[in-house]
């Protein structure tokens, strides 16, 4: 795993999986609770809405701190 956050789009059969990099100095625990909870995650990359679980569809909107772009994904 690289210590430089990174993020990239893989093509699957199903759609289009958003795959991120990052490392945490905090328990798995907390870290998956914040990337899986709403109200955690749009502290660190915006709001999204769906299921948190492997093939499920999702929702999300963000907006880039250099650029102040929107995406929705």
């Amino acid at each position: 795993m690289t210590t430089t956050p990174g993020g990239r789009l893989v093509r699957t059969g199903k759609g289009t999986d958003l795959v991120l990099t990052r490392r945490f100095r905090a328990p798995a625990t907390d870290v998956w609770a914040s990337i899986t909870d709403p109200e955690r995650s749009a502290r660190w990359f915006g709001r999204w809405e769906g299921d948190a679980a492997p093939d499920a569809p999702s929702r999300c909107r963000w907006r880039s701190r250099t650029t102040r772009r929107g995406a929705t994904c």
